[in-house]
């Protein structure tokens, strides 16, 4: 990721990651494909691009005030509690208790994936930052769904 010079190191289920890739420490997260611990969102750009792929059912948390959703299904699914609204209806969700929900809810789902927003902390545990938001051409927006794809080795439908 340039946006915040990290890089995360993805290998498939069942074989092992490279020893020598793991022990440089170059790596921000080490994650086994396809994901199985679920996903904190914590932007509304992310959700199309998730829910192209029908990775809906991987949400498990949603960081943010949720009048922004505009996806139904994901609003049905907040509704019935399928969907764990971390933080509440805040508006500000820079603030300090945003970190504390975070780790509250990592917590009691240690697997979950933290798809953090550009200005997120980088090193917060599980997180990788997402810098969607910050695309300013609708190539580059697109772009991120090959990114969320190869956490599921759904490349063949970006």
């Amino acid at each position: 990721n340039k946006f915040v010079n990290a890089t995360y190191l993805l290998y498939q289920c069942g074989t092992e990651p490279p020893v020598e890739e793991v022990e440089s420490g170059n790596h921000k997260l080490i994650l086994e494909v396809p994901h199985k611990g679920g996903l904190l969102l914590t932007s509304t750009v992310q959700i199309p691009a998730i829910e192209l792929l029908g990775l809906r059912n991987e949400v498990k948390a949603y960081v943010g005030n949720t009048k922004w959703i505009s996806s139904p299904c994901l609003n049905h699914m907040l509704d019935e509690g399928e969907i764990i609204n971390v933080d509440g209806d805040r508006d500000d969700v820079g603030h300090s208790e945003s970190a504390s929900s975070v780790e509250a809810f990592l917590a009691a789902y240690p697997d979950a994936l933290v798809l953090g927003g550009p200005y997120d902390n980088p090193d917060a545990a599980n997180t990788m930052v997402i810098a969607g938001s910050q695309e300013n051409t609708n190539v580059g927006q697109f772009d991120w769904i090959a990114f969320y794809a190869a956490l599921y080795n759904k490349e063949d439908m970006s």
